[in-house]
């Protein structure tokens, strides 16, 4: 893991190098000594790498440490899909009663973060992002929409809202629903993403 973060010193400009904050430096290297995982250990080496620099140190939050010990290696995966995102839109799909006023969620929280990034549990999506709200990398702006309906359509086709509509409307629905939302990167996702993923 080392070998891997001087490969990593070696792209910064001698000039440009500082030394590392020991409540950065010592933690980092300490848990390089036992990751397994590659996903996270580039996470625990970029963040060395930034703080290694004089252009990225101001983005090594030593906060950051414990944050990339909180995830798993689908969600670092989730996050370098997110390195030139500013968000990502998802859907609830909603089928409104025949008999009441009230609805039933079919489909939750559905986003494109599986088909556009190759996942181990593609079903824990939904859990990875409500991590990335606790972590504070992620706000969830649900009832607000997005003008761009790019990624909105792409969930209406994957749910196959249509369909739905045509096999169970009005029979047994009064209406089948799409209510459009995102999840916003927060300035400190944004600084979190800036100093973990090259």
């Amino acid at each position: 893991r080392l070998d891997e973060y001087a490969q990593k010193l070696h792209s910064i400009p001698e000039d440009k190098r500082c030394e590392v904050h020991p409540q950065i430096g010592l933690p980092i290297i300490e848990k390089l000594t036992y990751t397994t995982c590659d996903e996270i250990a580039d996470l625990f080496t970029n963040l060395l790498t930034s703080a290694s620099s004089i252009d990225t140190v101001n983005t090594a939050h030593p906060a950051f440490i414990s944050m990339i010990e909180r995830m798993s290696p689908d969600e670092a995966r989730v996050l370098e899909y997110l390195k030139d995102k500013e968000e990502i839109q998802y859907c609830d799909i909603n089928a409104y009663s025949n008999q009441h006023s009230g609805y039933k969620t079919i489909s939750e929280h559905v986003t494109m973060i599986a088909d556009d990034v190759t996942l181990i549990y593609a079903e824990n999506t939904n859990a990875y992002l409500a991590n990335f709200v606790s972590l504070g990398i992620l706000r969830d702006e649900k009832g607000t929409f997005k003008i761009d309906k790019t990624q909105y359509n792409r969930i209406r086709e994957k749910c196959h809202v249509e369909e739905l509509t045509e096999k169970f409307v009005p029979m047994i629905y009064k209406s089948i629903e799409v209510e459009e939302s995102y999840y916003q990167v927060t300035p400190f996702g944004r600084l979190f993403i800036q100093a973990c993923i090259k």
